[in-house]
């Protein structure tokens, strides 16, 4: 029965099912080889035409027009999380795929990557494939247990060569990112202590020991066999 007042029907569950579609960075900019279409406007996309005139479309600016923020940032604020504290990319990682958290440790988001030398400076190129799994868990527990500084770094394998690194003794969570994001304009990042940290010399501590795990992973991964054996079925080494 119909409240009064209501010209819709009840549900018996409120939970109406959905697809949400996400096309993560297919936005782009107009090409002058194009018309100055941009890439999404000049190709034929007669599927994503006909779902676009029986839905509804918009703009969507996750932190307001002009910022660019990270994927795992925008994907939070889309789902209404926006107002509230990102906790971390490593933090959902691990509830998603079951992992315990434990009190007093900071998480990191980490992923094996190939690359190249250009003039001295080091250039991602490219990331794990489901194919690589196996040689992504013996990659990334040759890492395991590295110290610097009072720090700890263990790596906890997730899934196509992403794991969980937990930092534990009293580690700074302020610290920038590694990934270059945009690997044809930056190199491999340097992580650095943020600006606006609260404690300045933790975060120091922290960046700085991560940087030495960074670098020491660098040079165990090159000459891992595993890798050797990679570079000998012209697979690309996962060095990064």
């Amino acid at each position: 029965m119909i409240p009064y007042g209501h010209s819709y029907p009840s549900l018996v569950d409120d939970r109406l099912p959905m697809v949400l579609v996400v096309f993560d960075g297919l936005g782009d900019r107009p090409s002058a080889q194009l018309d100055f279409q941009t890439p999404a406007e000049a190709a034929s996309t007669p599927n994503l035409d006909a779902l676009a005139l029986r839905g509804a479309s918009g703009v969507h600016f996750p932190l307001g027009p002009g910022r660019a923020p990270a994927s795992e940032i925008s994907h939070w604020a889309m789902f209404g999380y926006g107002r509230l504290p990102f906790p971390g990319r490593a933090v959902l990682e691990a509830r998603g795929h079951g992992h315990p958290l434990s009190a007093g440790v900071v998480y990191s988001y980490a992923a094996l990557r190939t690359s190249e030398e250009r003039a001295g400076s080091i250039w991602v190129t490219g990331r794990a494939t489901s194919d690589d799994a196996s040689d992504s868990v013996e990659l990334l527990s040759s890492l395991d247990g590295f110290s610097d500084s009072g720090l700890e770094f263990r790596f906890h394998h997730l899934v196509r060569g992403e794991a969980l690194l937990a930092i534990s003794g009293r580690a700074s969570p302020e610290i920038t990112d590694s990934d270059p994001l945009f690997e044809h304009i930056h190199p491999w990042l340097r992580p650095l202590a943020l600006e606006e940290a609260e404690d300045p010399a933790a975060a120091e501590r922290t960046a700085a020991a991560m940087e030495a795990l960074l670098r020491r992973s660098r040079t165990l991964l090159a000459d891992h066999p595993v890798n050797h054996s990679r570079r000998g079925r012209s697979a690309p080494a996962l060095d990064v």
